[in-house]
């Protein structure tokens, strides 16, 4: 096991991060807290972990998400918005590059995040999402429906979908 495989590990075990279906990547929730069973928050949290060639495959939320950059390499996060405006972040941990360590992405906005140069062979993030992350609240996209709807930006949507995607 090389330096890279073990502190991927090494994260994977002290954050208690499972896979992400079908988005991909690894997570764990960390928010809401929960007293007697009863939610006692309005927002969620989860550490999220992306290796390899794993990635944050295309999707949209219905309430706000936060990003949050914590350590690894740097991603490249695209967003589509309603009206077909394409939006291009790096979040990472070099500011002369221009690299956020949070960016915002409107509710109803498609979102895609993968790994953008391999070096440490993981990225640790964070989401927070308002209000609270539930599955009803997920839609997974699929290629050719984002490309029947945004035709222009069908080669970057290609690379934010998995191949047994793509038809």
């Amino acid at each position: 096991m090389n330096e890279n495989e073990t502190h991927l590990e090494a994260l994977i075990n002290t954050y208690g991060l499972q896979p992400l279906i079908p988005e991909g990547g690894y997570f764990n929730k960390i928010y809401p807290l929960v007293d007697s069973n009863e939610v006692i928050s309005r927002a969620s949290a989860i550490y999220y972990l992306m290796s390899g060639s794993s990635f944050s495959s295309m999707h949209r939320l219905t309430g706000d998400e936060i990003w949050h950059y914590y350590s690894g390499d740097p991603v490249e996060q695209i967003q589509i918005y309603p009206d077909g405006t394409l939006k291009r972040i790096i979040l990472g941990a070099d500011p002369e590059r221009g690299d956020l360590r949070m960016a915002v992405v409107p509710a109803g906005v498609w979102q895609g995040t993968k790994i953008l140069n391999v070096k440490a062979g993981f990225a640790l993030c964070g989401c927070t999402v308002i209000p609270e992350y539930t599955d009803e609240s997920y839609t997974h996209g699929v290629f050719s429906d984002l490309v029947n709807l945004y035709p222009q930006h069908e080669e970057t949507i290609a690379r934010f979908c998995y191949t047994d995607e793509k038809g």
